[in-house]
């Protein structure tokens, strides 16, 4: 039903990305045994917790979605709620979710968008959660590290002196070559590391 209601608003694309985001919910709920109408703060930031420790299937000492798509993830979720709340829970005591001045399960924050940045300018809300991450800004982060090509933990050597007298430098620190005591810029072989 929920997808329906909001079809008119969103691609076919963007229903399939919807329902990606909000698989993270569902199955949060299944796994821990907690209806949808059960749900409260403390589930909310142990999603939010789930979802920034989770880590990276290709690259395990990587967190598998930065702050950004956390944040995405939950602001679906609010919306879903928010939903469900509307069209399924009309007439509860206590609300699902909605703003701390209703006493509702789960307290979201009403945000007016700033027209500036916004795309289109509108204006509109949007809802924010006391379990999203700060926003990660593009322009003051490094690229992601599970994006890279190679990521190193550890020191790596600058330049590497081959047998056969060739030299190959990477990175932009200075130069050091390992050449188990012989000059690695003459045509001496030796065993170079």
């Amino acid at each position: 039903m929920y997808f329906l209601d909001i079809a008119h608003e969103v691609t076919g694309g963007s229903l399939g990305t919807y329902a990606s985001d909000l698989s993270h919910l569902i199955r949060y709920c299944g796994v821990n045994n907690v209806g949808i109408e059960y749900l409260n703060d403390a589930h909310f930031h142990a999603l939010s917790k789930q979802l920034l420790e989770e880590r990276s299937p290709r690259h395990p000492l990587e967190r598998a979605r930065d702050n950004n798509t956390v944040r995405t993830i939950l602001s679906r979720a609010i919306q879903f709620l928010l939903w469900y709340q509307k069209t399924l829970m009309p007439h509860l005591l206590t609300p699902l979710i909605g703003e701390q001045s209703v006493s509702p399960q789960i307290i979201v924050k009403r945000v007016k968008h700033n027209p500036e940045h916004s795309k289109g300018g509108n204006g509109g809300y949007y809802y924010t959660h006391a379990a999203m991450p700060p926003r990660k800004v593009a322009s003051q982060s490094a690229p992601s590290p599970a994006r890279s090509s190679k990521t190193y933990n550890e020191p790596s050597i600058d330049k590497v002196s081959l047998k056969d007298g060739v030299s190959h430098s990477y990175g932009a620190m200075p130069t050091t070559s390992i050449c188990c005591g012989r000059n690695s810029n003459t045509s001496e072989r030796g065993a170079c590391l």
